[in-house]
C-alpha cells in the first residue's frame, strides 16, 4: 500500500500550463499548510506579535488565522498609523479584532477569473460590541491621547497599555498566549530573587515555546495557590508570584479569603 507522496514540478520555457497542473500545485500547498496546523484550534497561529522597528515605529507582524480549517495570510500592520485615524473615546478599553468583511469572498481581477479572495477586516470594538465570529488580537486605551505599548508584565496587565496578551493566539492543542505575554514571563522570571521548581519549569517552557499554553499557565497558578485556578485568574496570580522580585512570594487568594504570604520557614504570616 502506497502511504505518502511528494510532487515536484518542473517547468521548461514554452510549456503550456495545463489546469490539472495547477490545481495540484495549489492543491500541494493547501494541503501542506494544513498538515502542519491540523492540530491547532481556530485563532492566530502564527506571528501577528507587535514589534518596534529602530525609528519607533510599532507594528503588528505578518501572520496566520486558523478558522475552522482554512488558513489565512494575515499581513503586517502599521500600528501608529492605523491607531491615529481610529475615532475612539478617550480613557475607554477596546479590543482589536479580526473579522470576515460584510462581502468574504470576492473575485480577483475579473469576473471570469478562477481565482477568489477571503477578506478578513481590521476593526476596533468595545467589549459589549463584539460579536461572536471575531477574533482578538490586542485590547488599548487612548490615555492623554497617546497610545502605549507593553513590554513589561506590569504594563500587559494595565489596561492603560496596547497589550496583546488576550489576543486569540493558538498552539498545538489549545489555547496560546501571544509571543510578546510569553517574552514578559520569561524576563521577570529571568530576574526573579528566588525561583522555587514551579518557577523553573515556567521558565523552561517560555524558553521552549514562542507561545505559553493557556493550560500550562493555569496549571502553574493552581500549583503556586494549592487549588484550582480560573484562566480570569491568571493575570493576577501571575503578578503576584513572579511580578514581585522578592521572596517571600505574595499569594492571591479568593475573594472571602486573606490574602497569605509565605515565608521560606513554612509558617504563614496572615496581612
Amino acid at each position: 500500500m502506497k502511504c505518502g507522496k511528494k510532487l515536484e514540478f518542473h517547468y521548461q520555457n514554452g510549456t503550456i500550463l495545463r489546469a490539472d497542473t495547477l490545481n495540484a500545485q495549489a492543491e500541494e500547498t493547501t494541503n501542506f499548510r494544513n498538515s502542519v496546523y491540523s492540530d491547532y484550534p481556530n485563532g492566530i497561529v502564527s506571528g501577528f506579535a507587535l514589534r518596534e522597528r529602530k525609528d519607533g515605529m510599532h507594528y503588528l507582524s505578518n501572520g496566520l488565522l486558523k478558522v475552522d480549517g482554512d488558513i489565512y495570510l494575515l499581513p503586517a500592520i502599521n500600528l501608529d498609523a492605523w491607531l491615529k485615524h481610529l475615532n475612539v473615546q478617550p480613557d475607554c478599553i477596546y479590543y482589536l479584532c479580526l473579522q470576515k468583511a460584510v462581502t468574504p469572498s470576492i473575485a480577483v481581477r475579473e469576473e471570469t477569473s478562477p481565482i477568489t479572495e477571503s477578506v478578513l477586516e481590521l476593526v476596533a470594538h468595545k467589549k459589549s460590541e463584539m460579536k461572536q465570529e471575531e477574533w482578538v488580537v490586542a485590547k488599548f486605551m487612548q490615555f492623554a491621547g497617546d497610545f502605549k505599548f507593553a513590554v513589561t508584565l506590569k504594563e500587559h496587565c494595565n489596561d492603560n497599555y496596547f497589550s496583546t496578551m488576550c489576543g486569540d493566539y493558538a498552539i498545538s492543542g489549545g489555547k496560546a498566549v501571544s509571543s510578546d505575554f510569553t517574552n514578559a514571563i520569561q524576563t521577570e522570571l529571568e530576574q526573579k530573587y528566588r525561583k522555587d521548581s514551579l518557577d523553573v519549569a515556567l521558565y523552561l517552557n517560555c524558553l521552549q515555546s514562542n507561545c505559553l499554553s493557556r493550560k500550562a499557565l493555569i496549571a502553574y497558578c493552581s500549583c503556586k495557590l494549592e487549588r484550582t485556578v480560573e484562566w480570569n485568574e491568571v493575570l493576577t496570580v501571575l503578578q503576584q508570584s513572579i511580578g514581585k522580585n522578592i521572596d517571600p512570594v505574595s499569594v492571591i487568594l479568593t475573594n472571602s479569603e486573606k490574602i497569605v504570604q509565605k515565608n521560606n520557614d513554612g509558617f504563614d504570616h496572615n496581612l
